[in-house]
């Protein structure tokens, strides 16, 4: 997931067309035991500026050459994510699984808020807040990790009361449905 955050970075930053080829089998081949030493190809180009349609086709009909693959054209979504390509922005969504997460939280008519949390929040020390369900409480935690690859403003907050999913009071969960 990492590795795709930053092509898709480098792609928006320098004005690059995500596109979406398909290999099929490419891993029913085992690894290999013995150590590959790599050197670029003869016509390698190190770094091509310009986003030009024969070059990308060009690597594209080298590639089908080799592999058996599909071309399935400019990239539209990727593990449930969905990509928007317009000009030199690349926008990534995930619409329906934050109405899904809305659904499992029970939290469909919930208010949109301006700041996940509050500046500087902290919990109470001596909290007399009532103990709740770990399992769900770490339910949601996970679900908002993996929210945090189209929404990394929330990544400080689900990291904060990540550390309370032990044992997660009511206090936790008010704070947890405000980051939702």
């Amino acid at each position: 997931m990492e590795t795709a955050r930053v092509i898709i970075a480098l792609a928006a930053q320098n004005g690059w067309r995500l596109h979406h080829l398909d290999v099929k089998s490419i891993f029913l081949n085992g690894e290999l035991e013995e150590k590959v030493f790599v050197k670029q190809p003869k016509g390698f180009i190190h770094r091509v500026t310009e986003t030009s349609e024969e070059y990308i086709s060009n690597f594209k009909q080298t590639m089908m050459k080799q592999f058996e693959m599909s071309d399935l054209g400019l990239l539209t979504s990727y593990l449930g994510i969905k990509v928007e390509q317009t000009g030199d922005v690349i926008r990534l969504k995930k619409k329906n699984y934050v109405l899904w997460l809305f659904e499992q939280s029970g939290m469909q008519e919930c208010n949109s808020v301006s700041m996940p949390l509050e500046a500087r929040f902290k919990f109470s020390e001596g909290s007399k807040s009532q103990p709740i369900d770990s399992t769900k409480f770490s339910s949601i935690i996970e679900s908002l990790r993996y929210l945090i690859h189209t929404r990394p403003d929330i990544t400080y907050y689900v990291g904060y009361l990540s550390r309370y999913m032990e044992a997660p009071t009511t206090e936790h969960l008010a704070a947890l449905n405000r980051i939702l």
